[in-house]
């Protein structure tokens, strides 16, 4: 999106992106953290115990929705509400604008927000090089079945790099998040 370039906007993907963003972390100075899925919330979380103004922006209805029940997602936002943190959902990025720094996230709905420092936690590209070169099957992720096995039936794969089919959905579906990683490692594990 426009002005994605701008300094000021991170990713958190490495140790490097970590230290980064806790360069970054002053206490008064106000994130905007883009996805609220657990990266997300928990890192605003941190940032909020560190004195700073923080508002996450969710683009669906609720926070955590594509791993969680709704009772779930609504106690994390009571949590993250009462510890000062502004939960906005249905917000869409626009652009992010400013002079060489971010200084503002537009918003679709044409509104604005004041921004120091934006940390973006969505949009996760999964590593399946070394499924690809092994001849295995990708699709969105390693494509495994429910006993988390790939299209060769000897290996097993798990984790957020992963692609089950999601009877829910009736499609293949990466989910980014360490209770996910969990069950399929033991399934892993179970097959093995």
């Amino acid at each position: 999106i426009p002005g994605a370039d701008l300094r000021g906007i991170h990713y958190l993907r490495t140790a490097a992106d970590v230290e980064s963003i806790r360069a970054a972390a002053v206490p008064g100075h106000r994130v905007v953290i883009v996805g609220g899925g657990y990266i997300g919330l928990e890192t605003a979380a941190s940032l909020c115990s560190l004195g700073m103004q923080v508002t996450v922006l969710e683009a669906t209805d609720r926070v955590l929705e594509r791993v969680t029940a709704p009772e779930v997602s609504a106690f994390f936002t009571r949590i993250h509400r009462d510890a000062g943190v502004d939960i906005r959902t249905q917000a869409l990025v626009e652009a992010f604008t400013g002079n060489g720094n971010v200084r503002e996230v537009v918003l679709a709905d044409g509104a604005s927000l004041p921004a120091d420092v934006v940390i973006v936690g969505i949009g996760v590209v999964p590593n399946t090089e070394l499924a690809s070169a092994a001849g295995l099957s990708v699709d969105n992720g390693i494509a495994i079945d429910d006993r988390a096995r790939t299209s060769d039936p000897d290996i097993v794969a798990a984790g957020d790099c992963t692609s089950p089919v999601m009877a829910r959905y009736g499609s293949r579906i990466r989910l980014e998040s360490v209770p996910s990683a969990g069950e399929q490692a033991k399934i892993a594990a179970a097959t093995i």
